[in-house]
């Protein structure tokens, strides 16, 4: 596979950028600012395919609405999918493109192994943004305030100077509500990152604001990681998800103590631990649903057969033969007696329970 690359759509050269090696992780956004948020020990472990979306790209000339429509966009992630050859990937979407991850996992579920959505809230509507700013004003520190007052006054002349880059420099006075260290300064990371404001305004101020990713993720059956930082007052508050889980058990939600709407940049160790930590366990549910289906088919079992002789829900069973989710040990070996497994040990191993040879029947 090419490392640099452009695919031509409809008149727009969309970029992208191959680094590291593993399994391929396909992150939406911009291929100019995405690789500087995540670590290099990242590269030593996956693949990373940063691309661009139509709003990070000069257009051919004037654009029409459906050039920018969201399902057009997302239509764009599976050409280039298609031009670079990879069969399933890890879906990466932070902030906003959260949303252009999940609606491509909606609309492709067979081309997306598992789902990442980093540091959004579940809708970008208008209530919502107030409500942030609410949260905001109510529990930063009166520090944090002050810098962020002294921060904005100076993006009215940043417009008047700079109005096609208006999203980005938006972005970078809005720091006191994005980074845990409120004095941080992202304007490097903004660095040569062209934006295209009629197709983010259209994204961000429309498209988004009409969408729920709460109710979205019932659309879906591949595992998800929602990544969120306790400081990201731009998505704020993060009780916005508080039911995630209790309503989807295929959300696995983690928050970041020290981050702000960054965590792969502000806790870097943390947030490598915790993905990479991740993505294995869902390799070895995986395994794990692929073997038990094997064995399955040796035996001629049905899957509701399984699950009664097994003692678990049928539901759950069927969760855990997709390798959605791994079981615990005790139903590990239920479902190795249901298979007449009476060494279990290569099931236990590959759930992750370690078993001396010959002791696990």
């Amino acid at each position: 596979m090419e490392k640099y690359g452009t695919v031509g759509i409809d008149g727009f050269e969309l970029a992208y950028r191959v680094e590291g090696e593993g399994t391929p992780i396909l992150v939406v956004g911009s291929r100019m600012y995405y690789p500087r948020l995540f670590s290099e020990e990242l590269r030593n472990k996956f693949q990373w395919i940063f691309i661009d979306h139509r709003g990070f790209v000069k257009p051919p000339g004037a654009v029409s609405a459906e050039q920018y429509a969201l399902e057009t966009v997302v239509d764009d992630i599976e050409k280039i999918r298609q031009h670079l050859g990879l069969e399933q990937v890890v879906m990466l979407g932070h902030s906003g493109h959260a949303f252009l991850a999940l609606e491509y996992a909606i609309k492709y579920p067979e081309r997306v192994r598992e789902l990442v959505l980093l540091n959004s809230a579940p809708s970008n509507s208008e209530e919502r943004q107030r409500q942030s700013l609410a949260y905001f004003a109510e529990h930063a520190s009166p520090d944090r305030k002050r810098k962020f007052e002294q921060d904005i006054a100076g993006l009215a002349s940043d417009i008047e100077r700079e109005p096609d880059r208006r999203f980005v420099h938006l972005l970078i006075r809005m720091g006191a509500h994005s980074f845990y260290d409120y004095n941080f300064d992202s304007g490097y990371l903004w660095q040569d990152v062209y934006t295209n404001m009629q197709i983010i305004d259209h994204l961000w101020g429309e498209a988004f604001a009409k969408l729920d990713m709460m109710e979205r993720l019932a659309y879906v059956r591949m595992p998800v990681l929602l990544g969120l930082g306790s400081y990201d007052y731009l998505v704020a508050p993060l009780s916005l998800w508080d039911r995630v889980e209790e309503r989807y058990q295929h959300v696995n939600k983690v928050v970041f103590e020290h981050s702000g709407h960054n965590p792969m940049l502000e806790e870097p160790e943390r947030f490598d631990s915790v993905l990479v930590g991740w993505l294995n366990q869902e390799n070895r549910a995986a395994a794990f649903g692929g073997r038990i289906k094997q064995l399955r088919r040796q035996q001629e079992l049905t899957l509701r057969k399984l699950s009664e002789k097994a003692g678990i829900s049928y539901s759950l069973s069927h969760a855990i033969e997709r390798g959605e989710l791994l079981p615990t040990e005790e139903a590990v070996l239920s479902i190795a007696r249901a298979l007449g497994q009476h060494k279990p040990d290569e099931l236990l191993a590959l759930a992750g329970y370690g078993r001396e040879q010959g002791k696990a029947d």
